[in-house]
Formats: C-alpha cells, structure tokens, sequence
C-alpha cells in the first residue's frame, strides 16, 4: 500500500485543507468544510467528532472524508503514518502474518470500550459507509479492513474461540487474529461460519470493483489477494458475480491457508 497516497487521502481530504473560510454572513460548503478540515488537523481521539459536527448538514464526497477521517482519528489513527504502517504489513509479500497483523492493526477496539462487540462492528460499519461515500479508493479500502478485522475479532469474542476478547484490545494480535480466520473456516458452527463468511464477503464485494480496477496502485497488495483467493476457491469464482458468501469462503480459506 502506498503510504503517500494514504497521508494524502486522510491529511489533505482532497484539499479541503487548502480552502479558506470567507467573510461575514452564512457559512458557504467550501468555509464549513475548511473549518471542519482546520479542526481536525489539531484533533484527539477524543475531539475528532466535534468536528464532524461542523459538517453535519453536507452530504458531499469532501465532506464523507472529514467523517471517515474523524472515525479513524477517533479510533486512535492520530496519523496518517498509523495507516499507512499498518498496511505496509503487506507490502511485498503475503505471508499468513503479515496480514494478521495488518488485520490486527485495523480492529477498532477503543470506541466505546465498555461497549459490546456488536457495537464496534457497527462502528466499523458506519466508518466503512462514510469511507465509500468519501469517492476515495484509498480510503475505501482501509475502511473495508477495519470493518473486516473488527468484524473477525468480534464474531470469534462472542463465540468464546480463541483469546480474542474485546476488555482486553492487547488481546488482538496478528497471532490471535490468525488463530480466529482459522477458527472460522474450521468451525463446525455452520450459523457463524455463515454469519463471517457473508460479513467480510459483502464488504469486499461492494469496494472491489471500485478500488481494485486497473493502476490503482494504492490498494495493489491487498487487491492482488483478493484475486488470489477468488482463483485459488474450488473452481474458481467472479468477484463481480459471486454471492458474498462465496467471496468471504474464499477469502478466509486463502488468509487461513497462506504460509506464515
């Protein structure tokens, strides 16, 4: 994953940054978004949605980036650089924990701490919603990971597999989120082996074609595994028209199946 394209996408939200705030008398889209753009620049995990607030009334694709931006910021991603290390796990190589620990590194664990599982995954979900809407590859694809990882690491916390478990976030580990993908494939429980099969497959499916499409370098290594697993499946499957149950089997069974 290219760390400059990702310090792009979630520093300069298509250079809203660049924009100024204007005179007196109603805010116009372009002084809300620079000012939501100026707050978070200096924002905690703590104070990235307030300035979310700011924009609250646009439905732009500028301003799906300053949300996607705040949920990561709010999850503890202060920095692009955060991003973008976690990714280039990946970079040059698809072993079994390399993704593990990219995985790892993309669960959403600290909104919300005493919440329940159920309620990071849906964290995750909105942040993936407001990253597709953002019209931005990169950012897309990340949020597509995050909400595949926390989706993995809560389904086998609730299922009591493994040592993954939410009250504990050091829990979550490139070994651990190994340990889950191969639970997963493997488990005998045909109602959860569904439940993440249908879960990640959906999320890939709805960004693959676009994110995934010719010279999009950004998503490259991870767009590379996901043609992977679509080839290695028995017999082959089209990412395009494959149900999402189909897309999620293939994809677990290549992560569980990759060398370490």
């Amino acid at each position: 994953m290219n760390s400059r394209i990702l310090n792009i996408s979630l520093s300069l939200s298509l250079g809203v940054g660049a924009l100024f705030l204007g005179g007196c008398g109603k805010q116009s889209e372009a002084d809300l978004l620079a000012e939501a753009q100026l707050c978070l620049d200096k924002a905690t995990s703590s104070t990235a949605q307030a300035c979310a607030l700011k924009i609250s009334a646009l439905s732009s694709a500028q301003s799906y980036i300053i949300r996607c931006s705040a949920d990561f910021i709010e999850e503890g991603f202060d920095s692009p650089d955060k991003l973008a290390n976690a990714l280039n796990q990946i970079t040059g190589g698809s072993s079994n924990s390399a993704t593990s620990g990219m995985l790892s590194a993309l669960a959403f664990t600290t909104k919300l701490s005493n919440s329940s599982n159920s309620t990071h995954a849906s964290n995750a979900d909105q942040t993936f919603d407001f990253c597709k809407k953002s019209e931005q590859k990169g950012l897309s694809m990340i949020a597509m990971l995050a909400k595949t990882a926390t989706q993995i690491a809560g389904l086998v916390d609730d299922a009591n597999l493994g040592t993954i478990d939410f009250t504990h976030p050091e829990t979550i580990t490139a070994g651990s989120i190994s340990t889950a993908i191969s639970d997963l494939v493997n488990t005998h429980d045909t109602i959860l082996q569904a439940h993440a099969q249908e879960s990640v497959g959906s999320a890939v499916q709805t960004v693959y074609s676009s994110t995934c499409s010719a010279g999009s370098q950004a998503n490259a290594d991870i767009c590379n595994q996901i043609s992977a697993a679509a080839a290695a499946a028995p017999g082959g499957i089209d990412l395009t028209t494959s149900t999402p149950a189909e897309i999620g089997s293939a994809l677990l069974s290549y992560w569980k199946n990759l060398n370490p």
